[in-house]
């Protein structure tokens, strides 16, 4: 038997769980890799006139939350978001009658308990799978029920502190009996079929319009992190019947059946009026991940690929007798051969996304995936799937959970996990293996709209770190709307330090954690304390509070810090000392006294700044990482200085020893940082110091940093002027040294990030201010020993 016919009947055979015929129309559950067998009238292939205009967008319920959040970050670096689909759809009363899907234009109704229900088992997600802003037929206009439907949901969905994803599943030439291919005749006739989207421009390009409309629209509303542009393109199921993704792209690759050339024009729609928000984007056949290694990355730096995961369908959506278990052996794909069907399967189905993955650079998402709640292992089968979704590092949707709407909830829950393992038991029970599993990886999420301000400190940084809301009342200065700044990375434990940080007019400081220094009491210095009072403390602007960004060197070991185990005699000739560590290379080239330059690619270094691992020889016990003991103190963000180390002598002689890019590894080195960090509250905030020219060639570092300060462009000082003397050691750079340092920020301001300039001139502050005002940067003018704040910026400033 044909592997592809085979799956088409087992995936038509699947849909006859159900007991009302009205069941069908709603079993979004089939709709994860349903190839049901069969084809039927598809309506006219004629010319279609052009849609119309797209309508004026209208002001969108207002956000439950005032700070940012940066969407991107949930996606990357490991798994933040888990949660679980609804299905929605719009009601046909002649099909659905009266009470089974609700009365209102889309169903079934969910409530504000559903949702809260839901965040309580720990999720923190809802994928909103729901019907198009725009009408399925011509004129392709705005369907405002079906918007305010849509409005409806997010609102309950802020309440119940839930992240959202909204996906698309039909919109103009697309309607929801495509899910149903193949069953008209039954529970309805031909006539309900649209999927002219494949056949027709104008729906295509409706569709295009449809999404520029939708993400202009919910572009500020702070719980929507990303937009899936359709559920399960299947154009090669509902008008060719080809399942073979070769075949398909080599007969129809750029034509109008293929989503490979419909979705860059949606992403690029999606890109002209909101920037930031996540696009999704899964493949043709279903979004299987047979078809996964056939999209084709768009180049936009914030998109998700995703696949939909419910192989082996045989077993997913068996239906009594329930002979293949899981693990077990049966044949998974229809070859006539047995499989041994167990994690190592899994395993090796999911090894296409690892592919695609390292192919491409971009990070892939299962955003449906499940299991028919009465299959015989269901909760071995759904621990291994999860836990390798985990491994992988991918965010991922559980199919599906269900409303409590009675009419509804009786007739469809072979997905409803709530209901046990009993195919009879349509209620609630109190607790199933199942559930169990399901449960315990949703409680591993700890980040929620409400947590992306401040942190609760935990003891243990290899514990998630949990963010609540912000005590200080209104939230940070955005990075880009600082206009006053200040450095101080000496002297912070002071008396009256910590009181002229809190009265400064400052938007942005950048301190010194002072408690890492073990080198004096300086240990003792109570870090928390100061953040917590300058968070309570102004900016500029009189509304929002001072960021607080923490100072760290993250391309020299610095032997006064917490870290520093090893003896402290080495004067600089011959070998460092045997009981240091290889990655230790050199002393400081500029004579800074107890800095040694480092191979940051080396493991052992990145637990020091990043992982908090394989450090059992440090004796301080509070301390594991250096990101982790600035988010522990509440910074906002942290700023990175030796990032100009990749060009330090030592360093590169070593990278080229080691085979390594002393660039490409800096880049990598910071990327895992703000993976980490922004794990942990996805507001966090990356800044460079020096290094500019590190973005010649790599524009990828624009990604991976949200701002770069610069020290001393046009004038230079030395670490022992006196704060008293008014001419000090301040020196003007000869021009050509200015012009390399302007001519590589240029490509930072082309990219939309801010520039921060220190300058160490206080005798020429006028100056200095109005030269970097002038280029676009944002200035501060200081002594070079950075022990206190400046009193210089000219009036007005």
């Amino acid at each position: 038997m044909d592997v592809r016919e085979g799956f088409r009947r087992e995936g038509h055979k699947a849909n006859h769980y159900h007991r009302h015929r009205a069941v069908y129309s709603t079993l979004a559950l089939f709709a994860g890799l349903i190839m049901a067998c069969g084809v039927g009238s598809r309506g006219s292939d004629g010319e279609i006139p052009t849609a119309t205009r797209p309508p004026t967008v209208t002001e969108a319920r207002p956000p439950t939350a005032t700070t940012r959040v940066n969407r991107w970050a949930l996606w990357t670096g490991g798994t933040r978001l888990r949660g679980a689909n609804i299905y929605q759809r719009r009601v046909y009363p002649e099909l659905d009658g009266d009470e089974f899907m609700g009365s209102g234009p889309v169903g079934p109704p969910y409530t504000q308990g559903d949702f809260d229900r839901l965040a309580a088992l720990g999720a923190n997600c809802v994928n909103i799978s729901h019907p198009g802003l725009f009408t399925e037929t011509l004129p392709y206009t705005l369907d405002q029920g079906v918007q305010d439907n849509l409005d409806d949901l997010l609102s309950l969905i802020a309440q119940a502190d839930m992240f959202a994803v909204i996906s698309f599943r039909t919109g103009p030439g697309r309607s929801e009996f495509t899910f149903f291919w193949g069953e008209d005749g039954d529970w309805f006739d031909a006539s309900y079929y649209n999927d002219l989207v494949w056949k027709q421009q104008a729906a295509q390009d409706a569709w295009v319009d449809m999404w520029r409309y939708t993400a202009e629209r919910y572009r500020d509303n702070p719980i929507v992190v990303g937009y899936d542009l359709m559920v399960e393109p299947n154009s090669n199921e509902v008008w060719l019947d080809l399942w073979d993704p070769e075949e398909f792209y080599a007969d129809y690759g750029g034509t109008l059946y293929d989503w490979n050339q419909l979705y860059p024009r949606i992403s690029t729609a999606i890109r002209q009026v909101d920037a930031n928000t996540p696009i999704l984007i899964g493949g043709l056949g279903y979004s299987s991940v047979a078809w996964l290694p056939y999209l084709q990355p768009t180049g936009d730096p914030r998109t998700v690929y995703t696949a939909h995961q419910y192989e082996p369908f045989v077993y997913t959506h068996q239906e009594p007798p329930l002979t293949n278990t899981y693990p077990g052996v049966f044949d998974a794909d229809w070859d006539g051969d047995d499989d041994n069907v167990n994690r190592a399967w899994l395993d090796n189905l999911l090894s296409t996304i690892d592919t695609f993955t390292a192919t491409h650079g971009v990070p892939v998402a299962v955003n449906e995936f499940g299991v028919v709640r009465w299959e015989p292992g269901a909760d071995d089968f759904m621990d291994d799937q999860m836990d390798l979704f985990e491994q992988r590092g991918m965010n991922h949707a559980l199919w599906v959970w269900e409303t409590s709407w009675a009419p509804y909830a009786e007739e469809v829950d072979a997905f409803n996990f709530r209901h046990g393992p009993d195919p009879n038991n349509h209620t609630d029970v109190g607790s199933s293996d199942l559930m169990d599993v399901i449960i315990e990886y949703w409680g591993r999420n700890t980040i929620r709209p409400s947590s992306v301000l401040t942190f609760t400190p935990v003891a243990t940084s290899h514990l998630p770190i949990v963010l609540n809301g912000n005590s200080a009342g209104a939230g940070p200065m955005s990075l880009d709307d600082v206009t006053t700044w200040a450095y101080q990375i000496q002297d912070i434990g002071e008396p009256g330090a910590v009181d002229a940080l809190v009265a400064s007019h400052y938007d942005m400081l950048v301190l010194e954690p002072t408690r890492t220094d073990w080198s004096s009491d300086d240990k003792l210095f109570d870090t928390r304390g100061m953040i917590s009072r300058l968070k309570n403390s102004q900016a500029s602007d009189g509304v929002h509070r001072k960021l607080i960004i923490a100072y760290a060197d993250i391309g020299e070991a610095e032997d006064w810090r917490w870290y520093w185990i090893w003896s402290k005699d080495w004067n600089c000739v011959g070998d460092p000392p045997d009981d240091w560590p290889d990655y230790i290379l050199a002393c400081d080239p500029d004579g800074w006294g107890g800095n040694y330059p480092v191979a940051y690619w080396d493991e052992r270094w990145q637990d020091i700044v990043i992982y908090g691992q394989n450090q059992s020889s440090v004796p301080y016990g509070e301390y594991t990482s250096v990101i982790d003991e600035v988010i522990r103190d509440g910074f906002d963000g942290i700023y990175l200085d030796w990032v100009e180390g990749y060009e330090n002598e030592a360093v590169v002689a070593a990278a080229g020893a080691a085979g390594k890019d002393p660039a490409i590894e800096m880049i990598a080195f910071i990327q895992e940082m703000r993976d980490y960090a922004t794990a942990r509250d996805p507001d966090f905030l990356i800044v460079q110091q020096n290094g500019a020219a590190l973005s010649e060639g790599h524009p990828e570092l624009f990604n991976v940093v949200d701002a770069i300060a610069q020290e001393a462009v046009w004038y230079y000082g030395n670490a022992t002027d006196s704060w008293d003397d008014p001419d000090g050691y301040d020196r003007p750079h000869d021009g050509s040294l200015t012009d390399y340092y302007i001519g590589h920020l240029e490509r930072y301001l082309d990219a939309g990030l801010p520039v921060f300039n220190c300058e160490y001139a206080l005798a020429y502050a006028d100056t200095a201010y109005a030269n970097a005002i002038s280029e676009g940067y944002v200035p501060y003018v200081t002594r070079c020993s950075l022990s206190r704040l400046t009193t210089t910026p000219p009036p007005g400033y």
